[in-house]
């Protein structure tokens, strides 16, 4: 099985998520504050835009939570359509923000 991303330890509590296809960061583009804000992939630039808290909800399920905006790694409207893009969104309960994690 190929893997498609990896996650870097920060150690200090955040996580980089980098893509092993581009070699690039999963970022908070331009590092905004607003919900909705599409995130992208990008140069590893320091900066805390891509640093990322995975937050264990029990049952084999994650929330990635965003650093400078502290939202969650979202699937907007729970949209099951491949190359639906991502974004941040307000934590919730709802399935949209849950992730696996399988090594």
């Amino acid at each position: 099985m190929r893997r498609n991303g990896i996650l870097y330890n920060l150690g200090n509590g955040y996580y980089k998520i980098k893509s092993v296809a581009s070699n690039l960061n999963l970022d908070n583009a331009g590092g905004s504050l607003n919900a909705g804000n599409i995130l992208i992939q990008w140069n590893d630039n320091n900066n805390i835009a891509q640093h990322w808290r995975v937050q264990d909800m029990g049952n084999g399920y994650f929330k990635i939570i965003n650093r400078r905006s502290l939202m969650a790694l979202n699937v907007p409207y729970s949209n099951q359509t491949p190359g639906t893009k991502l974004e941040q969104w307000y934590e919730n309960q709802y399935d949209a923000e849950l992730w696996q994690i399988i090594p």
